[in-house]
């Protein structure tokens, strides 16, 4: 199970996923779902993480209410994980999460477009909550897209390209990319934790064993 415990941004509302600068005009992107409803950015990063530890075998579900997607507390993701009865819960808390450029940059034919993500998300034991482990993901990354000629045309980088760029690094690449990567890193640690309880549970069988042969 997956649970979206929180966006930490400092200075930035809970949907706006980026902002930027053609030549003097500021312009911001929010996220938005398939029927154009506004949608928390901590929320969306629960549930592609979930949908990517589906991907790679994992039977996942959000503990969030998918109708108000509302972020829950610690307390409430594990009161929740117990009573649905699954192995681990993964909680996640959005730190930075941000596209940016600046169209008055004077470099011919080419726009920086950065994007990042710090992820602090936790991999808890169900049935022992107190077994948690940490994962912090940090990821960074400047796309280079052919945009403006002149500084003279830099003005409708926004508006021609903008959301462009925006929907590529949040729903193709860099986040996508530090996703996976998050959900790879848990896929190792509950695969880690499967096989220590697969090892003891042989060492106590053969211990076992033993004493009765004895």
């Amino acid at each position: 199970m997956v649970a979206d415990i929180g966006d930490a941004r400092e200075n930035e509302s809970f949907d706006r996923i980026g902002q930027g600068a053609s030549y003097w005009l500021p312009v911001s992107f929010y996220a938005r779902d398939e029927e154009e409803n506004e949608l928390p950015v901590s929320y969306y990063i629960a549930q592609s993480l979930s949908e990517d530890l589906t991907k790679i075998g994992y039977k996942t579900k959000m503990a969030n209410d998918v109708t108000v997607r509302k972020s829950l507390t610690l307390d409430e993701s594990i009161a929740i994980a117990k009573k649905e009865g699954v192995d681990y819960l993964v909680t996640t808390k959005l730190k930075e999460g941000k596209t940016n450029f600046w169209g008055f940059l004077i470099i011919p034919f080419f726009e920086p477009v950065w994007t990042r993500l710090v992820l602090d998300a936790q991999l808890i034991n169900a049935k022992d909550e107190k077994n948690i482990t940490p994962i912090q993901t940090d990821h960074r990354e400047t796309e280079w897209y052919f945009a403006k000629i002149t500084i003279g045309d830099a003005i409708f980088d926004a508006g021609l390209f903008g959301k462009h760029w925006h929907s590529t690094a949040w729903g193709e690449t860099v986040i996508s990319d530090g996703l996976a990567e998050t959900a790879l890193k848990l896929s190792e640690k509950i695969q880690s934790q499967e096989n220590t309880v697969v090892s003891d549970a042989s060492a106590g069988t053969t211990l076992k064993a033993s004493q009765k042969v004895q």
